[in-house]
C-alpha cells in the first residue's frame, strides 16, 4: 500500500504532455506551418512537471531563440557570407552549442537557433526565413505548453476539495 507522503505519480504530467504534443501536432498540421514539427518539439522541450520549471523553460527558450534569430538573420543579411564562412559559423555554433548546454538555457537556445539557421543557409535555404519559422514555432510551442500548465492549474482549483 503507498503512502500519502510519497512522489507524486509521473502519470498526471504524461497525460499533459500528451495532450499539449497532441494539440500543438495538430496546429501545424491544420495550418500547415513551414518547418511546423518545431511546434511539437518546443512543447516537448519546455513542458515540465513544475510550473516555474515550464515558464522558467518557455521563456528561456523563447527569449533565446528570438535573439540567435534576430542574430543569424543579421548576419546573413548584412554580411553576405560565402559557403567556407558558412561553414566555419556552422562548426562555431554547433561548438558553442555543445559548450553552453548546461550552463545557461537561453545562451544555448541562442547559438542553437544561429546553427541550424547557419546550417540551412549553407544548404542554399533561405536564412531569414528559417529563423522567421523557427521564431513563429518556438513562440506557438512555448505558449501551448505554458498555457496547457496554467489550465491544469486553474481546473485542479476548482476542483479540489476544501479543507475544513
Amino acid at each position: 500500500m503507498l503512502k500519502r507522503d510519497t512522489a507524486p505519480s509521473a502519470l498526471p504530467y504524461a497525460i499533459r504532455l500528451s495532450i499539449t504534443l497532441g494539440v500543438s501536432t495538430e496546429i501545424y498540421r491544420h495550418f500547415g506551418f513551414a518547418n511546423g514539427y518545431w511546434i511539437p518539439m518546443t512543447a516537448l522541450l519546455v513542458l515540465r512537471p513544475g510550473l516555474s520549471d515550464t515558464a522558467n523553460r518557455a521563456i528561456a527558450r523563447t527569449a533565446g531563440t528570438l535573439a540567435g534569430a534576430m542574430l543569424a538573420s543579421y548576419a546573413l543579411a548584412h554580411l553576405q557570407p560565402a559557403p567556407p564562412i558558412l561553414a566555419i559559423l556552422v562548426l562555431l555554433f554547433a561548438w558553442l552549442s555543445f559548450s553552453l548546454n548546461l550552463v545557461n538555457y537561453a545562451l544555448f537556445t541562442l547559438v542553437l537557433t544561429a546553427y541550424i539557421v547557419s546550417l540551412l543557409a549553407l544548404n542554399a535555404l533561405p536564412g531569414n526565413l528559417v529563423a522567421y519559422h523557427r521564431a513563429i514555432s518556438t513562440m506557438m510551442g512555448g505558449g501551448l505548453a505554458l498555457t496547457v500548465r496554467l489550465l491544469v492549474i486553474r481546473y485542479r482549483k476548482r476542483h479540489s476539495a476544501p479543507a475544513g
